[in-house]
């Protein structure tokens, strides 16, 4: 009401806290569409994240507003992405309070370690409600969900300056500098 009256924002809390990124929510739909229709939908939300960053990279090397040097460092943190699991939280299609496998050398690990894995995750990732699940993605050794058009820190801490202008382009924010 504060905000509202003083200064003219109606609804400036509420514009704080959602934070939608398109190309976030278009993933996220991507890869759900991937893992129910594919013969291998590990492998292909893997191609469709190393697209995205190919594309991404492409904007930052157009992007006139980024020294060279900057240019370099992002695109070294966007080819650092990769898809390392996902989450599924609270979601009472699958009885899940929160379930979350992303592996440390990569899903392939797990699955080469663990028998029935690939196709446990795979049947829970297919069962559970979108708007429950989650992409994790890794970048510059971190791990970051991609849920509900939004992404941020797995561990809620604060990503490198270099990784948070990648994840940008990599989510073609139309604020990108």
């Amino acid at each position: 009401m504060l905000f509202s009256q003083a200064f003219e924002v109606d609804d400036l809390v509420g514009k704080l806290t959602t934070k939608q990124v398109e190309a976030a929510g278009e993933l996220e739909e991507d890869a759900s569409d991937v893992i129910q229709r594919s013969d291998d939908p590990i492998e292909q939300t893997r191609k469709l994240i190393r697209n995205h960053a190919d594309r991404a990279k492409e904007r930052v090397r157009d992007a006139d507003s980024l020294p060279p040097d900057k240019q370099e460092s992002v695109i070294q943190c966007l080819e650092t992405i990769e898809y390392d699991g996902s989450q599924v939280i609270d979601d009472p299609s699958v009885a899940a309070e929160e379930f979350s496998l992303v592996g440390r050398e990569g899903l392939e690990a797990i699955f080469d370690r663990v028998d029935q894995m690939r196709d446990s995750f795979l049947d829970l990732l297919a069962t559970a409600d979108d708007k429950n699940a989650a992409l994790v993605l890794s970048i510059d050794n971190r791990n970051v969900a991609v849920r509900s058009g939004d992404y941020r820190p797995t561990d809620n801490a604060r990503l490198s300056d270099d990784a948070q202008l990648a994840l940008r382009y990599f989510f073609d924010e139309e604020d990108v500098v």
